[in-house]
């Protein structure tokens, strides 16, 4: 996913679509191309298409991959272990553009105009998500999290008995703090790999239920929710 601010390149995460994504860079982009790739942890799904990226196989570019602080190797090492010789044939080493690594905590820092601020997820492994602020508009990327406690529904009772809308409490400290970062967001992408109903058997694994995005982006006043990061088997129908 690619977000441009005045010629300032970020990319959210580095699945299989960014070899496409690489090749519209490369055929819209004067070089040398300086491109910032926000990832949110180092799942497979989220730092595979990078060996395929071609501005990092491109002399004269500039490529910053960001992560979370605190892995067990650190995130260089990460993405060599995905390019041995085993796997694939151009090792880490082997890619031509310039390329350097961040790893960051909750914090502030600026990519050309834009500011970024960074939020810890819940996930089975340490993830990220990334506010980006620019020209008066904000983005908030979240994905691959789940609740970090209980959080509580219901329809309030109005004056004459009967159910008015639907309120959601978020009840641990953390989710409060969540709110927080996601509070006046005008686009929020955010995961929705669930549904409620599958929640009891799926839960611990990481994931949100799409209606908790939904409660979470109405508690923040968030303008616009994108649903992300739908179950792999969900059908287009199930979606609707």
């Amino acid at each position: 996913m690619q977000v441009v601010s005045n010629d300032v390149i970020i990319i959210l995460d580095c699945g299989t679509g960014v070899r496409e994504l690489g090749l519209n860079l490369m055929r819209n982009y004067k070089p040398p191309i300086e491109a910032h790739i926000l990832l949110s942890h180092t799942h497979w799904d989220h730092i595979q298409g990078f060996p395929f990226f071609p501005p990092a196989l491109a002399p004269g570019n500039r490529i910053t991959l960001y992560s979370a602080r605190g892995y067990e190797k650190p995130l260089r090492e990460v993405l060599e272990g995905q390019m041995d010789y085993t796997y694939f044939p151009i090792k880490l080493g082997q890619m031509a553009s310039d390329l350097s690594f961040r790893e960051v905590d909750e914090e502030t820092f600026d990519i050309g105009h834009v500011q970024v601020s960074t939020h810890f997820l819940n996930h089975t492994v340490l993830a990220m998500g990334y506010r980006l602020f620019s020209g008066g508009k904000t983005v908030v990327y979240a994905t691959d999290t789940e609740p970090f406690g209980t959080y509580h529904t219901s329809a309030p009772t109005g004056e004459n008995g009967t159910r008015q809308g639907v309120e959601t409490q978020f009840v641990h400290e953390s989710d409060q703090r969540y709110v927080g970062f996601v509070t006046g967001a005008d686009v929020l992408i955010h995961d929705a790999h669930l549904i409620a109903s599958e929640l009891p058997e799926e839960a611990a694994f990481g994931h949100a239920a799409a209606e908790y995005g939904l409660a979470l982006a109405k508690e923040a006043g968030a303008r616009r929710l994108v649903l992300f990061h739908h179950k792999p088997d969900r059908t287009d129908e199930g979606i609707q």
